[in-house]
């Protein structure tokens, strides 16, 4: 990414979700990138994830796209990830793509409303 640019990251520790909102330096939204992950969490305060390399990306127009696909099932080859991972994940990033369909303005307002907080400060 460019100078300037913003990185808003979003743990979710009750999912297997991680979300990066990506902005540029004049605050526009580059896009929404989500990782499917074994598992979020924290170690000593500090939020880690478990990639399972599968990946979301919403783009500023609103396509949302499945991404990283050759390296999560190289990774499942490696046996890397048990098929209970390997499925779940794949189910996690379908149910995140189709809650993501037509939802780009939602998803905006959430993640903007955060940049203006960071912003403030």
């Amino acid at each position: 990414m460019d100078n300037k640019y913003k990185w808003l990251e979003f743990y979710d520790y009750s999912s297997k979700v991680k979300l990066t909102a990506i902005y540029d330096e004049n605050n526009r939204i580059i896009e929404w990138y989500f990782d499917i992950a074994r598992e979020i969490g924290k170690d000593n305060g500090i939020p880690y994830e478990d990639d399972l390399y599968l990946d979301v990306v919403v783009t500023s127009t609103g396509e949302v796209i499945l991404l990283d696909e050759d390296e999560f099932k190289e990774a499942y080859k490696k046996r890397e990830m048990t098929i209970k991972e390997y499925e779940a994940a794949y189910k996690e990033a379908e149910q995140l793509m189709n809650k993501l369909k037509n939802n780009k303005d939602n998803l905006k307002k959430y993640t903007d409303e955060y940049l203006n907080k960071m912003l403030i400060r």
